[in-house]
């Protein structure tokens, strides 16, 4: 009973460890290169957007002109 006691106790306190590696040294690692993905994810979407948009607009202006004319810039 002792044996499985202090296998126990060595085993739980291994479990401590880890985890306080985890929260301690992982976290600020962590937090950081998350930003910098959830930020170059942003960054990525918004060329996305940017870019179908910009066709997007092109191809408007492409049809307004043709329904109704060139543009006369006063």
């Amino acid at each position: 009973m002792c044996i499985q006691r202090k296998l126990y106790n060595r085993g739980h306190k291994a479990e401590e460890n880890l985890m306080e590696l985890l929260i301690d040294g992982l976290t600020n690692e962590i937090l950081f290169y998350g930003g910098l993905a959830i930020a170059g994810g942003t960054l990525f979407a918004a060329f996305i957007y940017l870019s179908i948009s910009h066709i997007k607009k092109i191809r408007l202006d492409a049809q307004l002109d043709a329904e109704y004319g060139k543009r006369n810039k006063e």
